[in-house]
Parts: structure tokens; sequence; C-alpha cells
């Protein structure tokens, strides 16, 4: 499951939609100029992942959604009817502050938690540019981020770093690292 938001006019919200490719994510909620996932996704289906993922369009009041609108995407999306899998944000944690970056975060983090679930929360740092006069403070910036998060199961997985796409872009690794899980589990099991 992959969390965004898109602008386009009448795509679905708050509800999971299977996608099974680029080009089936650009039909139902649009290029990167209407969704700021839509880099994560191609990132996605780059690693020739298999079947395709879910993405939720969280509805937004306003211009882009509130941390309470993600939380409540977060808790009513998803259902038992998936035991297993993963949970992105990649767009969210892109744009959001880092305090609230680390509500998402634990918020992915308690749902994939949930006794029903065998899931695993896909959490990317809040700061994507790293060069060689800040590797120092960014390492660092990122292990306080991460210690905030505790899951004692292991239902969540940092990712410090953002990869640069083929169109250079700054992409959250949650998703390349997700395409190639999933992958491997075709072959080698959960």
């Amino acid at each position: 499951y992959v969390l965004g938001h898109s602008t386009k006019a009448g795509a679905p919200t708050n509800q999971p939609v299977f996608i099974t490719s680029v080009a089936d994510f650009e039909n139902v909620f649009g290029g990167a100029s209407e969704s700021l996932s839509h880099p994560s996704i191609a990132l996605f289906f780059l690693q020739r992942s298999g079947r395709g993922l879910y993405f939720v369009n969280v509805e937004a009041a306003d211009t882009y959604p509130t941390v309470a609108e993600i939380q409540a995407a977060i808790a009513g999306s998803f259902t038992t009817e998936d035991p297993q899998g993963f949970m992105a944000a990649p767009e969210f944690f892109q744009s959001l502050a880092a305090t609230d970056h680390d509500e998402v975060a634990l918020a992915m983090e308690a749902h994939c938690a949930d006794p029903r679930f065998y899931w695993v929360a896909l959490i990317d740092a809040s700061q994507a540019t790293v060069d060689s006069d800040s590797v120092g403070a960014y390492v660092t910036a990122a292990r306080a981020e991460k210690a905030s998060l505790v899951s004692p199961l292991g239902h969540s997985w940092y990712y410090g770093s953002y990869l640069i796409d083929f169109s250079d872009n700054e992409v959250p690794a949650s998703m390349a690292v997700a395409g190639v899980a999933i992958r491997r589990m075709r072959t080698d099991g959960f």
C-alpha cells in the first residue's frame, strides 16, 4: 500500500486502488504535475516487482492533506483482507515538516504492528539533500529521527538517503526497496 495525494479531478480518494503500471497510475491519478507520488510509483515499477500495488489518494479538505487526514487514511483505508505487505508514504515523508513526518511514521508503525497484520512500514528520512559538506550533520539527524521510531516487533524499516532517478528527481528509497523485496518474495517467500 502506498499513500499519497493527487490533484487530478475525479481521482478516487481514501480507498485503495490497485495499480498495475505507471501508465495505469497516470490514467487514474495523473502524472508528475498532479501527484508528487508519481516518481516513487515509477521507481517501484522499474524494479519489475510483479503484480502491482494499492495506492490510496489521501483526500484533502484544503489544497494538501494535513497530518490528521493522513492518519485517518492510514487507519481507515486498509483492511485485514491483505494480511501481509508493505505500507509506504514517500510523498508525505518528502514534503512534510520533521515533526509531522514523525507523527505519520508513528501512525504507520502502529498500524503495521497491529496483530491482525504482518506488515512493514517503510519510513523514509525527512531530509533528502546531502552534499559532501553536510554528510556528518545528515547522518546525525537521520539517526536521531530513526531513534524516535520504536517498533519492538520489527514492523518498520527506516531509509535515510534518497535516490536520484533517471529523470534526475530525488526520490525516497522506500519504493525501490519495496519493489526489490516483493520481487524476491515471489521466489523465496515472505
